[in-house]
């Protein structure tokens, strides 16, 4: 009697006990959760292709500034915008010594400037006052290519119509009188300070090539109290 119910007992001990497929349940949930883990293998790629795309993304932006810097230094001054500084008093009292110009450089390959220009031209080696200095002059564009100039009793006449000259400085000459045919490629300046300028009235410098041009002054620049463009 005490062994059936000591029996008895361990059977309903049993019973009572995780049924087998609650058991392999639980067994495959333990399983799925330990497969929904990110391997070490996977996570360590993860962080791999973060640092490569941070260290690429860092390598364009520096080769893009780099770019930009360049840009700047060599491109834009060679072939689009430069700074230069008026020497001298041929061009008084419209330009004085120590005054920054910002000349452009890239609408002389398209179009001609337009007379009562200001432009910058590169002068024959012969006539720079130093041969080592890379200078160039400026003056004021009067005389347009084909075009016939005559300086006639201080007046300026194109193609015999005598044109609005209220520019220079000091009237000009009975010495200053000539006439001349202009080339498909020449041009006619004057220094706004007819006095002391050494423009196309000479044999020595003449009418300016084409080539010559350096670029069109755009604005003074330089000092702030004269910002923007001269009459």
């Amino acid at each position: 009697m005490n062994k059936e119910t000591e029996n008895e007992t361990v059977k309903e001990t049993e019973d009572n006990g995780i049924p087998v497929n609650e058991a392999e349940d639980n067994g495959l949930a333990a399983n799925e959760t330990e497969d929904t883990r990110v391997p070490m293998n996977e996570a360590e790629d993860t962080g791999a292709s973060v640092k490569k795309t941070k260290k690429s993304g860092f390598l364009a932006e520096a080769l893009i500034y780099l770019a930009l810097i360049l840009f700047a230094m060599f491109v834009v001054p060679n072939y689009i915008l430069q700074r230069t500084v008026v020497d001298g008093p041929s061009m008084k009292d419209t330009l004085h010594s120590g005054e920054s110009l910002l000349v452009e450089k890239v609408s002389k390959h398209f179009t001609d400037p337009k007379r009562y220009a200001i432009i910058i031209f590169d002068p024959p080696e012969e006539v720079k006052e130093d041969k080592d200095k890379n200078d160039y002059f400026v003056k004021r564009l009067f005389g347009l290519p084909g075009e016939t100039i005559e300086i006639k009793d201080g007046k300026i006449y194109i193609n015999g119509e005598i044109i609005d000259d209220h520019y220079g400085k000091d009237p000009m000459t009975e010495e200053d009188n000539m006439k001349i045919t202009l080339a498909e490629d020449e041009f006619f300046v004057l220094g706004d300070n007819r006095s002391l300028s050494l423009d196309s009235r000479t044999e020595e410098l003449g009418p300016i090539k084409r080539d010559m041009l350096v670029g069109r002054m755009l604005l003074r620049v330089w000092p702030l109290s004269q910002f923007g463009v001269p009459d």
